[in-house]
């Protein structure tokens, strides 16, 4: 039985990692509204979004 328990308990938490996977969506471009995958920082205050290369600020995917 108690293996039983934990395989049930294995699938729950499975289940709310997948559930949280296909929900994260990537943050949106402050100008441009485009999926923002990394942020370039060329010096203390250039920072780039990438795809997209509009120009956002500093700390913007924290």
């Amino acid at each position: 039985m108690e293996t039983a328990e934990s395989d049930s308990r294995t699938d729950a938490d499975s289940s709310s990692a997948a559930d949280a996977a296909t929900t994260w969506s990537p943050p949106r471009c402050p100008r441009c509204d485009a999926p923002v995958r990394t942020v370039t920082a060329l010096g203390p205050t250039d920072h780039y979004a990438h795809p997209c290369g509009c120009r956002v600020y500093a700390g913007f995917l924290e």
